[in-house]
């Protein structure tokens, strides 16, 4: 076996594995030990954590087992009667002639030790091997206090970041996160175009369930569209609300025809659920065309539809609000 050039196990990070690793080489340099390590108690044995050997004697991850250990922290002094033994498939030689076993501090860790092991008598004071290895220790300690700080970073992060990007109401993305989501997919489109539609969507109703029922009301019927509209898309569509009543759907792999029987499925699929909505349409087919632009044509479209069903049909007669179609939560309170 060849000694391993990095004693990362994936709980210090790089720089705090590199240094335990310096620290490491310097004890055994120091006490001309022929092996260190960093041993884990588990089950009155230890589990190796680190490892700094010469080839061909220990690998990481190795159970070994203690016999008269000695521990040069403890005020009951050495006896030259046989140190101590380690027992495991990889090693070849036993017994040891130099065999210490350094405990972390109680305040640390009291489950894990330093151990400095030889087939010879180690050249250092005892005073020096415990200074060295609560140096190990310390080292050890203040990574992995490190590490924990910068996990719980990271989750924070990830936390603010999502809820940056959510809408608490509706557990859809909000403007600012699917807007993120739009430009990373023309950006992408732009160099590998394909196909994309985006369709916005106003609701029709949401004043007068406002202002018949009180605000309460309007946002379940913010969230039954919303519900309504995520249930009713492919996995790979985004779906975001932009602010008030104005909604937002991305649709990849979609061209204008496509795009086009999407929103008058969608239109039918609302109307029959008292949920009136105006939807316009732009599609994105390989030509240059800029974010900005793309949202304003879109725009253009849900107006103009607006327009023409006010029209067609007179805009207040659409807007009967079924009070079953909230589920039954608004008739309690008419």
């Amino acid at each position: 076996m060849q000694r391993s050039n990095s004693l990362n196990v994936g709980v210090l990070g790089n720089n705090g594995d590199a240094a335990l690793a310096g620290l490491l080489e310097q004890l055994m340099t120091a006490s001309g030990a022929m092996g260190v390590m960093i041993a884990r108690r588990l089950e009155a044995k230890y589990m190796i954590e680190r490892v700094r050997v010469v080839p061909r004697i220990l690998r990481e991850g190795d159970v070994v087992e203690f016999e008269n250990a000695v521990d040069p922290s403890a005020s009951v002094p050495v006896t030259p009667a046989g140190p101590g033994r380690i027992f495991s498939d990889y090693i070849g030689f036993s017994p040891l002639t130099s065999l210490y076993v350094i405990p972390f501090e109680t305040k640390r860790d009291e489950s894990l030790a330093t151990v400095v092991f030889s087939n010879r008598q180690l050249r250092c004071e005892r005073s020096t091997l415990v200074a060295l290895s609560r140096m190990v220790e310390l080292t050890m300690s203040m990574a992995l206090d490190y590490e924990r700080q910068v996990r719980s970073l990271a989750d924070q992060l990830a936390i603010l970041g999502e809820q940056a990007s959510n809408d608490p109401l509706t557990q859809l993305l909000n403007r600012r996160g699917f807007l993120e989501v739009l430009q990373r997919e023309t950006s992408r489109l732009s160099r590998n175009p394909a196909p994309m539609a985006i369709l916005l969507f106003d609701l029709d109703g949401l004043k007068s369930v406002n202002d018949l029922y009180g605000h309460e009301a309007g946002d379940d019927y913010l969230i039954k569209f919303a519900r309504t509209l995520r249930d009713n898309l492919r996995a790979m569509d985004v779906v975001g609300r932009l602010g008030g009543d104005e909604f937002a759907l991305l649709a990849p792999q979609t061209d204008r025809v496509s795009a086009e029987e999407l929103a008058r499925r969608l239109r039918r699929l609302f109307d029959a659920r008292r949920l009136p909505v105006s939807i316009g349409v732009a599609a994105f087919e390989g030509e240059k065309i800029s974010l900005a632009a793309l949202l304003a044509q879109a725009d253009q479209a849900m107006y103009a539809d607006k327009a023409q069903r006010k029209e067609a049909q007179g805009i207040q007669e659409r807007l009967t609000i079924d009070l079953n179609a909230l589920e039954g939560r608004l008739e309690s309170r008419v």
